[in-house]
């Protein structure tokens, strides 16, 4: 939501009055971003700092018409990418997400991983709409490629130590640091390490547990260097890599209880301890049994006697939960990538990108999210992948004719293993008994191999014509595997006939395997009106492969087997773009519309996420971006997006408990808004800075401005989220050496939901559960340059 050129802004001297040109990649060759015939965004690294971006899930409010949810669905590896609208919940690793993640150019098929705190950064590009031919695999919606800073000429870096707090929570107080450095090691070796470590105290209170008092918290840092190899003035070889570990005790969810439920809560848990001194043999006088009697005849198996206890916390946005188990989970994740490029003598460049990454990552949290031990939910996933591209790229300008072609090979595998656990007072539902366990195991593995080529041919002065052509083969093999078992016995009939009977039924085990071919395309015709102005169209066809509905419980309305169809996209584009008022003022605007078939799309129902295809979703809208330098001292911004994305066709939906289901127990959602998507955005940001004595006096300030949105994949309309204002300020003092800056993020106290959905066991109520960001935060940074 937020500045097409935004490097531009205050990359710029302040004795200057021109923007700033930005050099981008998003066409695999140098060009100027206002000579890219697409919609693009970029954000340098200047930018990010004095921006105080310092994490991928903070560039939504700067970036148009894109939504990053790093917490949605409660889960450590979990972060949805939605572009125009178009995209899924983080929490499905099976899911592979429609905006695709590239980190210096190597593929990443999980978009949690990549997203590591924001260091040594060159710029983040930003390509909205389909990419599917020049980057391949599921970027039916978009492209977010962030690229790291090759080593200096000289030696260099900083080091920043931050401390923050948050004006709502229980222990609100972070501490944050951030380094980097890098130089030569000889004549034609550079390298370069960076690191970033964050300790974050936790902000929400638990009641009503005597083993724990507070969640959502967050240890964690990251570790990256690199090293490049300057050949030959014809040979360049970097290689980077990395280590992230993440240990926390969250992301948790704010829970709110319709009436109904709110009451059984209070008495089931007010009924704690005489029911089970009655199960005990302790005969608790006429009264107190008759009232247990009456309460068993109509089905509520209580578990107390007239204790009073404090209730279950009511208020979505209070930071308290009120749990007996505690929430903790953690990510160890690498990766390596090796970047080959070779000048040929007349000009062409041979290009090679290799990668590989692994990760694993496990949950444990409070399965029934009251203060009752009802069940407890344990998760752990690994994974790793491969990838290898191979470009070769024409000499740019040499002649009419320029070209791309090349060929890219992905090998993904994947693991999951989930259990439902019964606690002491499973028996209170229904659920079965302490000790009975669910189990689901899953895999996926894939392969993926495409060739491309792309062409531009200038036939006259003024005049681009291009297209791109690839071809993509995938091949995915799943299983996955629910059993039951009981360490201390056989499991009880009520875990297997109760409210987790269709969860973990051993008969939806099952294996399946997928084999499919698509061609993509793009069409592009640019024209330019004058040296400063560019007037283009495009046309593209996308493609997201099939996968499958590897998750515990019933797969749904998936049609074969388990199996969730391919999506293709067809897109349409216009934009301007250019500069004015001797290059003090840049703009870019751009209206599309894109038509998805099949889109694939999931919903959570309580215990499971439901995933299916949409006969059709369709997304249409204006993006306007603006940058002006009125002064030298004084860079302004603003940004606009109108969105209208909704299923033009959804008649096998998941229905929400408000709606009326069909004989079939699915229900049509078509007409209705795409999840997360806001009517309208936009954002205003300004910066001005003034000499000093001693150094510069920055001051920034950047506002971001949201409709109303729904945040339930359900899209039950209890949901719907009001829009917001969120806006953040910053002042710096800034000399050669030294900079102290205090912050103040969220001055507004938005009220900002990730995600949302239906509570654990609130399915067939209007209960329900959000992920919310965080509130009002002061801090102060200080940086040391070197």
């Amino acid at each position: 939501m937020s500045i097409t050129a935004c490097g531009a802004i205050v990359a710029a001297p302040a004795a200057a009055q021109q923007l700033d040109e930005i050099i981008v990649t998003a066409q695999k060759r140098e060009q100027s971003l206002l000579e890219v015939p697409a919609a693009v965004s970029a954000i340098s690294g200047d930018s990010l700092q004095s921006a105080g971006i310092e994490s991928v899930g903070e560039l939504e409010f700067y970036i148009p018409s894109i939504v990053i949810a790093e917490n949605s669905g409660s889960a450590v590896v979990a972060t949805a990418l939605v572009t125009r609208g178009i995209g899924v919940n983080g929490n499905l690793p099976y899911f592979e997400p429609s905006t695709a993640l590239f980190v210096d150019g190597a593929y990443r098929s999980r978009s949690a991983l990549g997203l590591d705190d924001l260091v040594n950064i060159d710029r983040v590009e930003f390509l909205r709409g389909p990419q599917s031919t020049l980057y391949g695999r599921n970027a039916s919606a978009g492209v977010l490629s962030v690229l790291t800073e090759r080593p200096r000429d000289e030696w260099g870096g900083f080091l920043d130590v931050t401390g923050q707090v948050e004006s709502v929570g229980e222990d609100p107080f972070g501490f944050l640091a951030r380094g980097e450095a890098s130089g030569p090691v000889s004549d034609t070796v550079g390298a370069g390490l960076s690191f970033t470590y964050r300790d974050l105290d936790d902000v929400m209170e638990v009641t009503g547990s005597p083993q724990i008092d507070s969640v959502n918290g967050e240890e964690s840092y990251t570790v990256r260097g690199q090293l490049e190899f300057k050949v030959s003035d014809a040979l360049n070889v970097r290689v980077t890599g990395g280590i992230a570990n993440r240990d926390l005790n969250g992301p948790a969810s704010e829970l709110f209880f319709d009436a109904g439920s709110f009451g059984l809560f209070t008495l089931l848990e007010s009924f704690n301890d005489g029911l089970r001194a009655r199960q005990n043999g302790e005969d608790l006088g006429a009264g107190a049994n008759a009232t247990f009697d009456g309460l068993l005849a109509l089905g509520v198996v209580p578990t107390a006697e007239g204790v009073p206890v404090t209730p279950p916390h009511n208020d979505a946005w209070d930071r308290r939960v009120h749990w007996d188990e505690q929430k903790f989970g953690g990510l160890e994740g690498s990766d390596v990538a090796l970047d080959i490029r070779y000048e040929l003598a007349n000009g062409w460049t041979l290009n090679a990108v290799s990668s590989y990454n692994e990760y694993e990552a496990a949950d444990h949290q409070d399965l029934d999210q009251t203060p009752l031990p009802i069940g407890t939910y344990e998760e752990t996933q690994e994974g790793d992948a491969i990838s290898q591209e191979i470009r070769l790229t024409s000499k740019a300008g040499d002649g009419p004719v320029d070209w791309i072609v090349g060929a890219f090979y992905l090998k993904d595998e994947l693991s999951r293993q989930v259990e439902f656990q019964i606690d002491a007072d499973g028996p209170l539902l229904g659920a079965g008994v302490n000790g009975d366990v669910g189990r689901f195991v899953g895999s996926l593995d894939t392969d993926s191999i495409s060739v491309f080529g792309d062409l531009t041919w200038r036939p006259a002065d003024k005049w681009e014509l291009a297209a791109g052509l690839r071809w993509i083969r995938e091949e995915k093999d799943a299983v996955k595997t629910n059993s039951r078992f009981n360490g201390s016995g056989p499991v009880s009939a009520a875990f297997v006939a109760g409210p987790f009977a269709s969860v973990f039924d051993p008969s939806d085990s099952g294996s399946d395997d997928l084999s499919t071919n698509d061609t993509t395309y793009s069409v592009r015709v640019s024209y330019d009106i004058n040296d400063d102005l560019l007037l283009y169209g495009l046309h593209s066809r996308g493609f997201k492969s099939g996968t499958f509905n590897i998750v515990w419980g019933p797969v749904g309305p998936a049609e074969d087997g388990f199996e969730v169809r391919n999506e293709t996209v067809d897109a349409f584009e216009l934009g301007v773009k250019g500069t004015f008022a001797d290059g003090r003022v840049q703009l870019s605007a751009d209206v599309y519309h894109q038509t998805h078939e099949d889109y694939q799309t999931a919903a959570f129902i309580g215990t499971i996420f439901n995933l299916s295809n949409a006969e059709e979703a369709s997304t249409q809208g204006l993006e306007v971006d603006a940058q002006w330098a009125p002064t030298d001292r004084l860079r302004l911004s603003a940004s606009l997006a109108f969105t209208d994305a909704e299923y033009e066709e959804f008649t096998n939906a998941p229905c929400s408990t408000v709606d009326t289901p069909d004989a079939n127990g699915n229900c049509d959602q078509s007409g209705y808004q795409l999840p997360f998507v806001s009517d309208w955005t936009a954002t205003i940001g300004a910066q001005y800075e003034r000499p000093l004595p001693l150094g510069d006096l920055i001051l920034r300030a950047d506002l971001a401005v949201a409709g109303d949105y729904n945040p339930d994949l359900q899209l039950a309309p209890y949901f719907e989220q009001d829009g917001y204002e969120r806006l953040n300020l910053r002042a710096t003092w800034s000399t050669e050496r030294f900079d102290l800056t205090g912050f103040v993020s969220n001055l507004t106290d938005a009220e900002i939901v990730d995600w949302g959905g239906a509570s654990n066991l609130g399915q067939g109520t209007t209960s329900g559960q959000f992920i919310i960001q965080s509130g009002r935060t002061f801090g102060l940074t200080g940086r040391v340059k070197f």
